[in-house]
């Protein structure tokens, strides 16, 4: 939580295979007790599951303020319910990566979503997808707040980035100097791995002007370099 304004009450999760409607999360998060989301982000792995996330969140005043999920894997869906203290929903946003541009709730960032002003008391359910790893990590408050929030994920992007270059073009010095081919092995699989960070830099989308689709290409070409 990153602003004054915001009040987090509860954050609970859990994962399942089976396909629920957002009343039936609703209903399974009150009536079972699950793990909560403290602390740090947590690192979920790999899963065909679906995983949904609960807060409990009231807001003061009539500043605009945002959900920010940190999850930056190419090939993500995200859908956020919102209900009020009554189990009424009232607002359904859909986002993530694979969504198109002009279908998102938040149309700048693919991660974003917008929080109820002056409102007590609402519960926001987060369902998210993805064949790739994901990772628990939120961020809640001000536009400035949550952009500030992304520093140390861009930092270590950045700096993934440029040790990648740093070794591809070592390697391919090598490989001009020597003419052995077994450098042209190196090449390609960092290569590989540099293009796979590439498509998965968050903002890429916004700044790179590539549909998810493309981005979902790209990802796996590397990858499958690497």
């Amino acid at each position: 939580n990153l602003s004054k304004d915001i009040v987090i009450h509860n954050a609970t999760y859990f994962h399942t295979e089976k396909i629920l409607s957002p009343h039936e999360a609703y209903q399974y998060m009150n009536n079972y007790s699950l793990p909560r989301i403290e602390g740090k982000g947590k690192f979920l792995g790999q899963s065909a599951d679906t995983y949904w996330f609960s807060f409990k969140v009231s807001t003061i005043g009539n500043t605009k303020l945002f959900l920010d999920t940190k999850e930056v894997f190419t090939g993500n869906s995200q859908d956020l319910f919102i209900f009020n203290e009554k189990g009424q929903l009232i607002k359904s946003y859909v986002n993530g990566q694979i969504i198109p541009i002009e279908q998102r709730s938040v149309k700048t960032h693919a991660t974003r979503f917008l929080l109820e002003e002056n409102s007590k008391n609402i519960i926001y359910i987060l369902r998210l997808r993805s064949h790739f790893p994901m990772q628990a990590s939120f961020a809640m408050g001000e536009i400035m707040d949550v952009e500030k929030s992304w520093g140390n994920t861009l930092w270590i992007y950045t700096i993934s980035v440029y040790i990648l270059l740093a070794f591809l073009f070592y390697n391919l010095m090598l490989f001009f100097m020597s003419r052995e081919k077994f450098f042209l092995y190196y090449i390609f699989y960092i290569g590989g791995f540099l293009v796979a960070l590439v498509a998965r830099w968050p903002y890429h989308i916004d700044f790179m002007n590539l549909s998810p689709s493309t981005l979902y290409i790209i990802y796996n070409i590397g990858t499958g370099m690497g």
